[in-house]
């Protein structure tokens, strides 16, 4: 996606928190019985490998190298407004461009 105003899920947990109630009214809204999202630590345990030699940043938030972190940076500034209609990439493009 390009954009976080585009996911789901941070629309029913704004805080990160996945809680039962807030799991449940997105099933209810998608029409379905329940949802459960799996736990973080997971993922790794789901293909065998440390949670330490995967990026989860996607996930979590929590990206590994600076350019990462000032594009999420971006995208959570823009939640909510009329950014949509550009890429997060494509607003540090113009944002780096303009500083030479």
């Amino acid at each position: 996606m390009s954009t976080i105003d585009q996911l789901i899920a941070p629309k029913y947990f704004p805080d990160g928190v996945l809680t039962d109630a807030a799991q449940q009214r997105l099933a209810d809204d998608l029409g379905a019985d329940s949802l459960r999202y799996l736990p973080v630590e997971a993922l790794s345990r789901a293909i065998d490998l440390p949670r330490s030699s995967l990026c989860q940043a996607c996930v979590t938030g929590q990206y590994p190298t600076k350019c990462g972190q000032t594009l999420y940076q971006i995208a959570l500034d823009n939640r909510g407004g009329d950014s949509d209609s550009k890429r997060t990439y494509e607003q540090l493009a113009a944002a780096m461009a303009g500083s030479v």
